[in-house]
């Protein structure tokens, strides 16, 4: 079968199997084609097509202008009678079998981990996608936007990892041109000039390395008007007092490198999984479930996640503990086995602090080999789940009671988390002044901007009375900010979709979730939001779906889950299954006390809905922020009308009869 080749980084090129260049009439054609190969597998339809390319028209006139444009891309694609893309009436797609895309190569080898792949990749990424390309479509460009941030973030993230395994292996003039790349493309990152620092005074090369300490100090004084972080400046001094009598007896230089500093975030490297079941040749599946958990780790952004190929090069390891976690410059570490008991499989996990030897957390996972492949992606996606949770609560123990002016940006925010997660209102007051200053030390650490964008759209339901327009605007305003700095934060787009939600925008609401589902599959804060936006839009079989997954694969937000899980049935009209639901949350937030009266109200136990509808008063007019002569019927429209986004008007009627019949105003 012929073969299309299709080139989108560092610019557009599209060339049939012989070498000839595809000839496209006009630059929508070429964006067309670019758009359909990044994604070659999906399914696109002619109305995103439209949207996408001509946003500024009237509908008749963009289908009319896609229909010419998809004509002219049909011709063009024929060769040797064969064509490479195919319609089946609204929907449109290229053929996958006969395609061969640098975008899709460069995601496969990054994802794979190894440093031959991870160095494959990064010659692949010869420049930012679609570069210097442009179309002039609103829509089109936002999109542009969005695919060429995030690769350049799995650019940047590649080089990255290529230069830890090639500095575990001890190669380091590899090591010297990776870090060179990684500054190519992330020219602020200071700890990339650290290690070129140390590699460089390794070689006796102290000229070098001062050049690069300059280079690093003027790059952060003429971009951030910062000056380079203690450490950077400590590492200086070390090299420029090294003087050449200073040898060892090996004749080596007295200057080492040390333990690696450790990083902002929780760090954390998975020691290779245990084959117990006695026979060698399932060691690939420890193996594969030890790159597994490593990949899946690699997918939360509040981790600093230690590549594969470092972590099973361990795998005959007799160091202890705290050495390898010295050597890999990590704050934890995670150990793990895989035994054939009977017709199970028994995976066994724990996360350990090297530096006390305690065990943090452990979990056993039983089930059937048969299933093994099958569960395998439950399995790794719930390690990876508990780890995650579990890391970020040991680093909050350990800085609770530092006090706010001694913590970096990262523990402020962490901390300000964990205040939100608590749900109540000191939590929340507690976490906007940790917030404003970890944004005082840092004005462009991400993370704090969308913990900022949740506070605003908690006020709903916590401090009611607010305007919530201006509560939406601001959520908004601190999501775009994160997203504008960080594009593969999927907290950012989670909170857009409940901003889209809230402004009944549907469609731009369930595009937000999917894309921070996609960026972040089992992040516990992220798979809350998927649970209630899927049940608000109706979605109710999907809505359950993820509750129930969220539920079993993270016990550290249970309400939350059980919450949206009881919503659920009570938009089916399964009332009995609600209340056994509602009524096991421990800490129900006001208004749920509506809807239980209203549960009870559907069942006909009048006295019991009066008794919830009463508590439910009291509680909300105990937080109400709004004007204050507001009454009983301004709580239960804010309950009806503004906490509550319902997409279909019949959750929102069967709510409303349910706190009418409660003897609710409404």
């Amino acid at each position: 079968m012929s073969t299309l080749h299709i080139q989108l980084l560092g610019g557009f090129d599209a060339r049939f199997e012989s070498g000839e260049r595809v000839s496209l009439p006009t630059r929508k054609a070429e964006a067309m084609l670019a758009y359909l190969a990044l994604s070659p597998e999906s399914v696109r339809t002619r109305g995103q097509l439209a949207g996408l390319l001509w946003s500024d028209r009237a509908e008749p006139q963009a289908r009319s202008s896609l229909r010419q444009a998809l004509a002219a891309l049909r011709r063009s694609l024929k060769a040797n009678g064969v064509s490479f893309l195919t319609s089946d009436g609204e929907n449109i797609r290229l053929d996958p079998d006969a395609l061969s895309v640098d975008v899709s190569e460069f995601e496969q080898l990054a994802a794979n981990g190894s440093n031959g792949n991870l160095a494959r990749a990064d010659r692949l990424y010869q420049g930012d996608f679609l570069d210097g390309f442009i179309v002039r479509d609103p829509a089109f460009s936002d999109w542009l936007d969005l695919e060429r941030a995030r690769l350049h973030q799995l650019a940047i993230d590649t080089a990255d990892r290529l230069l830890a395994g090639l500095l575990q292996e001890g190669k380091r003039d590899p090591a010297i041109a990776a870090a060179r790349r990684l500054l190519s493309l992330d020219p602020l990152r200071e700890s990339a000039y650290r290690t070129l620092m140390r590699l460089y005074a390794k070689q006796d090369q102290r000229g070098l390395a001062a050049r690069e300490f300059e280079r690093c100090r003027d790059v952060l004084r003429t971009q951030l008007c910062i000056e380079p972080a203690p450490a950077t400046r400590r590492l200086y001094e070390e090299i420029i007092r090294m003087d050449g009598d200073g040898s060892s007896g090996n004749g080596e230089r007295p200057f080492v490198t040390g333990p690696l500093p450790l990083p902002s975030k929780p760090s954390v490297a998975v020691l290779p999984f245990t084959n117990l079941s006695g026979d060698p040749d399932q060691s690939y599946l420890s193996d594969g479930l030890t790159e597994d958990v490593i990949t899946d780790l690699s997918r939360f952004g509040s981790l600093f996640v230690i590549g594969p190929q470092s972590s099973l090069a361990l795998k005959d390891r007799t160091a202890g503990l705290a050495q390898t976690a010295r050597e890999l410059g990590v704050e934890y570490l995670v150990e793990g086995s895989v035994r054939k008991v009977g017709e199970t499989l028994r995976v066994t996990v724990q996360l350990i602090d090297p530096s006390t030897q305690y065990r943090l957390w452990a979990e056993r996972f039983d089930r059937p080999f048969a299933e093994i492949f099958e569960i395998q992606d439950e399995i790794v996606g719930n390690i990876a789940c508990s780890l995650s949770v579990n890391i970020e609560q040991a680093r909050a123990r350990r800085t609770r009671r530092l006090p706010k002016e001694s913590l970096e940006a990262y523990d402020l925010c962490l901390r300000a988390k964990q205040g939100i997660l608590a749900h109540t209102a000191e939590g929340f007051a507690g976490a906007r002044d940790l917030l404003q200053a970890a944004l005082e030390l840092d004005p462009e650490f991400a993370p704090a901007w969308v913990w900022l964008a949740v506070l605003y759209e908690k006020d709903a339901y916590f401090v009611p009375g607010l305007d919530p327009c201006r509560s939406l605007d601001m959520a908004h305003g601190c999501a775009e900010k994160a997203m504008a700095l960080d594009r593969t934060l999927a907290m950012a787009y989670a909170c857009l979709s409940w901003v889209h939600l809230n402004r009944s925008d549907f469609r731009l609401a369930r595009s937000f979730l999917d894309h921070a589902t996609e960026l972040a599959p089992h992040e516990p804060e992220v798979l809350v939001y998927r649970a209630y936006v899927l049940a608000y839009l109706g979605e109710l079989d999907a809505a359950m779906e993820t509750a129930a997954y969220s539920w079993r694969m993270n016990p550290f937000y249970t309400d939350l889950y059980i919450d949206a899980a009881s919503m659920v049935h009570f938009m089916s009209e399964s009332y009995h299954d609600y209340l056994e639901l509602a009524l096991q949350v421990k800490a129900p937030m006001a208004d749920n006390l509506a809807w239980v009266a209203a549960a009870y109200a559907h069942l006909g136990d009048e006295e019991t809905a009066r008794h919830h509808a009463e508590a439910f008063l009291d509680r909300f007019g105990s937080i109400w922020a709004g004007n204050p002569s507001a009454g009983p019927r301004d709580f239960v429209r804010w309950v009806v009308e503004v906490s509550n986004p319902f997409a279909r008007d019949e959750d929102r009627l069967r709510l409303k009869q349910g706190l009418e019949l409660a003897g609710l105003p409404t």
